[in-house]
Order: C-alpha cells, then sequence, then structure tokens
C-alpha cells in the first residue's frame, strides 16, 4: 500500500491544486502497476518525478525510480495573411529532448512533400538547445489558390520522436486579407445622391491608407466637394469604408475604386472597383383632354439591361394588364440602354378621375436589383377645361356687362378663342357692341 509518488522530495498528494492523481492500482500475478496523472495544469516546466515503495516484507525502505518529464511547447498560432506575394508560416518548438523533424500538412489535410517544390519550400531548420524552427513557406501561385479559412498543420509524429506519443498536431487558419466594394455595380438615377462601401477583411488593425478614386484622381482632390469619405471603424477583423457621392457628380456613369497600402500585408494599391450607371426618366406633368384616349410615356435612358416599369394609378394601386377596360401597357422594347413604356388610359376611364389625378411610373428595386430603392416618378394629369364665369347672369335693360370664359389645363396661350350669339361670331355682327379680349 505505500506507494508515494513524489515531485522534487514532496509526496504529490499534498501539494496544492488539486494537479496529481495517484491511483494504487490493483494486486494481480506478482505484479502492481501504480499510475500517476499529472493534469495539464501542472505541465508548465520540465519535471522529474519519483516513485517509492516502502515493504517491511522484503526489507525495502523508500526504494524508488524516477521518471522525467519534458515539457514541449509549440508556437504556431492563427494568421492574417496577403495574397499578393509568398507566404512563410513559422512553427517553433521549444523543450525537445532531441532533435525531430517537423512534418506539415496541407489545407487539405495531405502530408506536404519537400519535391513539391512548385508550391511550397520546407526548411526543418536547426536544432539549438532543445529548441527549432521549421518554415514553410507557400508559394503565392499557391497562396491564389486558396480559400480564406484554410487550415494548416505543423505535427510532430510519435513514430518519428518515440518519446512523445500520441502525434502533435498544431493547426494555423489562414485569413487573407480581402477587399469587397458593396455592391459591385449600382444603378443611379441621375442627380441623386448615392453611398457606396468597401469592406476590408482579414486585417488587425484599422487601415488609415483607404482611398477612393475616379479615373485614377483620388476624389478628395477633386474641385466642387461631391464627394464624402469615411474610413470607418474597425472591428472583428474587418474595415468599412464608404464613399458618398452627392447629386451634383451622379450625370453620366463612373467607376470608382477603393484602394488600400498596407506595409503590414505587403500590398501596394490594392484595388477593386464599382461602377455606377447613372440612368434617366422623362416622365413629366401633362395636360389632356378627356374627349379621347390618353397615352402617358415614361422613357429612360442609361439603363445597364432591362427592367419592367410598374404604372400606378391615382389611387396608388398598381395596374394590371389585365384590366384592358381601363388602361393598355406596352413596355416597350429595350435599345441601347433606353425604352420608353407607355400607358394608355381609355377615354372611359378618364371620365371618371378629377383634374389633378397622378399617375406613376416606376422601377421596382426588387426587379432590378442593382439599383435601391424603387424610382418613382409622378405625373400630374390636367385636364382642359372650358368654363364661363358667371354661368348665368341678371342684367338691367341698356346697361353694359362682361363674361368671363375661364380656359384651364393649356401649356400655351390659344388664339382660337370666339364668342358666338345664336351661332354668330359677335365680331361679325353690326353696330360695334360686343369687344372680345382673347386674353
Amino acid at each position: 500500500d505505500a506507494v508515494v509518488w513524489r515531485k522534487d522530495g514532496t509526496d504529490v498528494t499534498t501539494l496544492s491544486g488539486n494537479n496529481y492523481v495517484v491511483s494504487a492500482g490493483t494486486f494481480d500475478s506478482n505484479f502492481q502497476n501504480t499510475t500517476l496523472t499529472v493534469k495539464a495544469a501542472a505541465n508548465t516546466a520540465d519535471s522529474s518525478y519519483i516513485c517509492a515503495i516502502t515493504s517491511n516484507e522484503y526489507q525495502v525502505n523508500n526504494r524508488e525510480t524516477t521518471v522525467v518529464l519534458n515539457v514541449l511547447a509549440i508556437e504556431f498560432e492563427d494568421r492574417f495573411v496577403s495574397t499578393a506575394t509568398d507566404q512563410i508560416l513559422d512553427c517553433t518548438i521549444s523543450g525537445l529532448s532531441q532533435n525531430t523533424p517537423v512534418v506539415w500538412i496541407d489545407a487539405d489535410d495531405i502530408e506536404i512533400s519537400e519535391s513539391d517544390i512548385n508550391s511550397y519550400v520546407i526548411d526543418q531548420g536547426n536544432y539549438v538547445l532543445g529548441k527549432k524552427v521549421s518554415t514553410l513557406t507557400i508559394k503565392q501561385t499557391k497562396i491564389a489558390t486558396l480559400a480564406t479559412g484554410s487550415v494548416y498543420k505543423c505535427k510532430i509524429k510519435s513514430t518519428l520522436y518515440p518519446t512523445h506519443s500520441p502525434d502533435v498536431v498544431k493547426e494555423m487558419t489562414l485569413t487573407f486579407l480581402g477587399l469587397n466594394v458593396q455592391p459591385t455595380n449600382k444603378e443611379i438615377e441621375i442627380r441623386t445622391e448615392t453611398t457606396v462601401s468597401c469592406i476590408i477583411t482579414g486585417i488587425t488593425r484599422k487601415l488609415d491608407a483607404v482611398v477612393w478614386r475616379k479615373d485614377g484622381t483620388d476624389v478628395t482632390t477633386l474641385s466642387g466637394n461631391n464627394y464624402v469619405v469615411f474610413a470607418g471603424t474597425y472591428g472583428s477583423n474587418s474595415q468599412t469604408t464608404t464613399l458618398t457621392v452627392k447629386a451634383a457628380a451622379n450625370t453620366a456613369d463612373s467607376t470608382y475604386t477603393c484602394v488600400i497600402t498596407s506595409n503590414e500585408y505587403q500590398e501596394t494599391n490594392k484595388e477593386t472597383s464599382v461602377t455606377l450607371n447613372v440612368f434617366d426618366v422623362m416622365f413629366e406633368d401633362k395636360s389632356i383632354t378627356t374627349a379621347t384616349d390618353q397615352n402617358l410615356v415614361c422613357t429612360i435612358t442609361g439603363l445597364s439591361q432591362s427592367t419592367p416599369i410598374t404604372w400606378l394609378d391615382p389611387d396608388d394601386n398598381e395596374i394590371s394588364s389585365l384590366d384592358t377596360n381601363n388602361y393598355v401597357i406596352d413596355q416597350g422594347n429595350y435599345v441601347l440602354g433606353s425604352k420608353a413604356s407607355t400607358l394608355t388610359i381609355k377615354q372611359i376611364k378618364l371620365a371618371e378621375l378629377a383634374t389633378g389625378s397622378v399617375y406613376k411610373c416606376t422601377i421596382k428595386s426588387a426587379l432590378y436589383p442593382t439599383h435601391s430603392p424603387d424610382v418613382v416618378k409622378e405625373m400630374t394629369l390636367t385636364f382642359l377645361g372650358l368654363n364661363i364665369q358667371p354661368t348665368n347672369k341678371e342684367v338691367e335693360t341698356g346697361t353694359e356687362t362682361m363674361l368671363s370664359c375661364v380656359i384651364t389645363g393649356i401649356t400655351q396661350q390659344l388664339d382660337a378663342v370666339v364668342w358666338r350669339k345664336d351661332g354668330t361670331d359677335v365680331t361679325s355682327l353690326s353696330g360695334s357692341n360686343y369687344v372680345v379680349s382673347a386674353g
């Protein structure tokens, strides 16, 4: 029963921390196996442990044997890397009792061969005072084929280092420096303000050298104060910088480039671009008559692709192409970035409307996802009106009076305004009794 494990002369069961578990073992076939479990918290440095027994039967007092635990440490941590150059991974092992080769495992969990010189260079390093540093160089051509989040492994094989079992495997996750503009392309209505974002991922600190360029020129140097650049804030290994293009600058299609330079990541002018496609919608107020069917035309130029036009009635309801009693919708053809959609309002529907009714021509972002939000243009219909004021009038016999005819819903002065009495133009009657002013 008197089997004792000691560290530095002290019974381990008396040491603080509950880091040791001793099992006296069971007796069988003239054999007894006692074990000492050293918990992880206690394995921070090389240590010697003594197994000691005392037996009156065998006249043995403190007979002992010693085991030495050589504690090794491996430094191999996750890393942020660039795809622009070769990348060197370091696997540092300290506390070795003897030299051992390091085995490298690629992102597909396959052992890397030193003969694969097109993709890798392995340097086993020197063994000095219990320490060695092995390096794996991943060539840029190989880096270009990897996805961010790829895992490489540094491994000590127990078959090559028999004093340790099992294998020691450490993993390193590679996170690549990423640069993405969102959206990659965007439709923007002419002379409206918009904002685009440049998202930088895989960084360990905020980057200051983030530049937005238009046609190769830093936008902050352009005249007109039409651009606002926000460097963004850093968090969770990413940074989002934004460019706001003010309305006055959005008059033609333009390409903007987000550019970063980082000595830490060996990047010079790494860039990505966004194209703003500027379109124009022509849909203006109109004066019409209720006497015949009326055509409303919504013309869009500068489209990067065809998109259906949605029409809304004065009650803000979407007009269905099936409502043929009241409307006819012609989507028109898409030619060289332009299309003209026509809404015909039938005379029977016009008779129900009041002057000032508003129809809308709409591009839905759900159908045209490169633009957000919806584009809505309004047209106010003004009907041609003809009213005499007053409609009836009492006048004393032999006294002068004046009548007015008010014409509404016109876009220019009308010359052909005629007053008639009993079907005859009053200016042709004798006596100079009538004076007409065209107004």
